[in-house]
C-alpha cells in the first residue's frame, strides 16, 4: 500500500478553533529527538511529516500552508503529498505526547517530556492521532502557514520479529541480576 492509500485511511478534521485534528494519521521522517540531519543542520528542531491525500494537500496549500509534492519514485507511483510538524516540546505549552503500549495484556499510558519522547523514532508505530495548530510565519504578503502539533497520541505496534515468538520473555533487570552499569569480559562466557 502506498502512503496516499495509506493517507486516506485518515479522518482529517477541522476543530472549531482551526486546528487539525487527523485520526490514524499516516507520518514520516520523524526526528522527535531533533537530533541534527541535512534538513535541521543545527538539531533541535523536533518534527515529522504528516501525509495527506491531494484533497487535503489542495485545501491546506489554498489557505497558505508550506505543503510540499513529491513525485512517485517509478512511473504510475502515486505522488506523496506532505507537510512538515513541528513538535516544540521547549514551548511554555509543549504539546500533549502520549505513547500507548500493552505488553501481556497490560495497557500503559506513558505521557512523554522533552527527554523520553526521542523513543518515537525508533519504536514500530501501529497508529497516530494528532491535533496541529496552524501557525502564520513571515509577513503578511508572504507568509506560509507551519503547523504545530498540538497532540500526539501514539500506539506501538508489537514485536513482529519471527513472529512474536520472543514477546512472552520477561525483560531481566541488569541490577537486580547482579550486573552493573557496564559489561565487561567476564560477563561474557564465551570468546565472540
Amino acid at each position: 500500500m502506498s502512503l496516499l492509500e495509506a493517507a486516506r485511511n485518515s479522518e482529517f478534521k477541522r476543530l472549531v478553533n482551526g486546528d487539525l485534528s487527523v485520526e490514524n494519521a499516516v507520518i514520516i521522517w520523524t526526528n522527535f529527538e531533533g537530533r541534527a540531519t541535512k534538513f535541521n543542520p543545527n538539531g533541535g528542531k523536533r518534527t515529522f511529516a504528516l501525509v495527506l491525500t491531494e484533497e487535503v494537500a489542495a485545501m491546506l496549500r489554498e489557505e497558505g500552508w508550506n505543503v510540499k509534492t513529491r513525485d512517485g519514485r517509478d512511473e504510475g507511483d502515486d505522488p506523496l503529498y506532505f507537510t512538515e510538524i513541528v513538535v516544540n516540546m521547549e514551548s511554555q505549552f509543549p504539546p500533549k505526547v502520549v505513547l500507548y503500549t500493552e505488553f501481556r495484556g497490560k495497557k500503559s499510558a506513558n505521557k512523554l517530556n522533552e527527554r523520553s519522547i526521542k523513543q518515537l523514532d525508533t519504536i514500530e508505530i501501529e497508529n497516530v492521532d494528532v491535533v496541529v495548530h496552524p501557525y502564520e510565519h513571515g509577513f503578511s504578503s508572504v507568509a506560509t502557514i507551519k503547523g504545530y502539533a498540538r497532540a500526539v497520541y501514539v500506539t506501538q505496534g508489537q514485536d513482529s520479529y519471527f513472529g512474536g515468538k520472543y514477546a512472552d520473555y520477561e525483560e531481566v533487570n541488569r541490577e537486580e541480576a547482579g550486573y552493573g552499569d557496564e559489561v565487561t569480559d567476564d560477563d561474557i562466557p564465551f570468546d565472540l
